[in-house]
């Protein structure tokens, strides 16, 4: 068996070699030879399917409109609250998309680094999403959907079902509302209900719920199903009247 892992990681190697890489960036001239767009959508119209796209923003006033993504795509962006932590990165600004759906041919899109002022509407399997600053809609069941590390605004998915959802490492600040049927893990996050008074926190049977930080208000709905149905362990509530 030993001998097939060697050409099994040249060829991973060889599939992130032959991605092309793009650039957006509002204050460049644009030069499709050099791969070099100032509008998001245009750079993944261009691009073939697993190819990697750097958002770049250097002037606070410039957003970036809607994309519709309908391909598997690695889209980096410099992250949320650079400012905060000035040592990272020269570039102390943010990328802001105002809306954003992953249509079912994205499937293996990973988002990174990007913030979306509406959340994204979700139809997509196998979506990773890291480092952002954005909310998620979920449309229609779907498969592997990885959230870590993000400052999650909402995740909706009250109507339909995610069968292997991972949350971990995040902040939430509104409603997380889960579907019965749901499988996964929410791990090591905390819901901090920042954006909403009358925010719900909705966890279904199945689901383990492990090392998580609940902020909840008198106001606030927190619906966790009783044991042993689903695998609850060392959490911590914190009630605010």
């Amino acid at each position: 068996m030993k001998k097939f892992i060697i050409p099994l990681l040249l060829f991973v190697v060889l599939i992130h070699a032959n991605a092309t890489v793009y650039t957006v960036n509002i204050h460049l001239e644009p030069d499709i030879s050099k791969k070099i767009y100032a509008s998001l959508q245009a750079a993944h119209d261009a691009a073939s399917a697993n190819d990697t796209i750097y958002v770049e923003r250097y002037n606070t006033d410039d957003d970036y409109s809607t994309i519709t993504i309908s391909k598997p795509l690695y889209i980096i962006g410099p992250g949320y609250f650079p400012g905060e932590n000035p040592s990272v990165q020269a570039n102390q600004n943010i990328v802001v998309l105002y809306d954003m759906e992953l249509s079912s041919g994205a499937v293996g899109t990973k988002l990174e680094g990007l913030q979306v002022y509406y959340n994204i509407g979700l139809y997509a399997n196998d979506v990773t999403i890291t480092h952002c600053n954005l909310g998620v809609d979920v449309e229609e069941d779907v498969d592997n959907l990885t959230i870590t590390k993000t400052y999650l605004n909402e995740l909706d998915a009250y109507y339909n079902i995610i069968n292997n959802l991972m949350v971990s490492n995040c902040l939430i600040q509104d409603d997380f509302q889960i579907k019965e049927g749901t499988s996964g893990i929410i791990i090591n996050n905390t819901f901090g209900f920042a954006n909403s008074t009358y925010a719900y926190l909705n966890i279904p049977t199945g689901i383990t719920f492990k090392n998580n930080i609940v902020k909840a208000g008198d106001s606030h709905n927190v619906t966790l199903p009783a044991l042993p149905n689903t695998y609850i362990s060392h959490n911590l509530q914190e009630i605010r009247y």
